[in-house]
């Protein structure tokens, strides 16, 4: 794998953890997250959690089921 493709697929996941994170402190199971974004269960898990193709309408979709919004900052190496 590519060192762009590992820092991608990081970043996907550090996401996926932070979602879920929102996502139990709001009190939403997995199954309420997804009925809730029109998605089913198993595509937050594949697309988020375990860092596989996320798609940005999804990411923003449970955005603002958790009224939410990203930032990103940028870190010298």
């Amino acid at each position: 794998m590519s060192a762009n493709k590992s820092a991608i697929k990081k970043i996907k996941i550090m996401l996926g953890a932070e979602l879920r994170r929102v996502r139990e402190e709001k009190g939403l199971s997995l199954e309420e997250a997804a009925r809730a974004v029109g998605i089913e269960r198993v595509n937050i898990l594949r697309q988020l959690e375990e860092g596989h193709g996320a798609k940005v309408f999804f990411i923003f979709k449970l955005l603002e089921l958790y009224r939410k919004r990203v930032t990103v900052k940028l870190v010298d190496c």
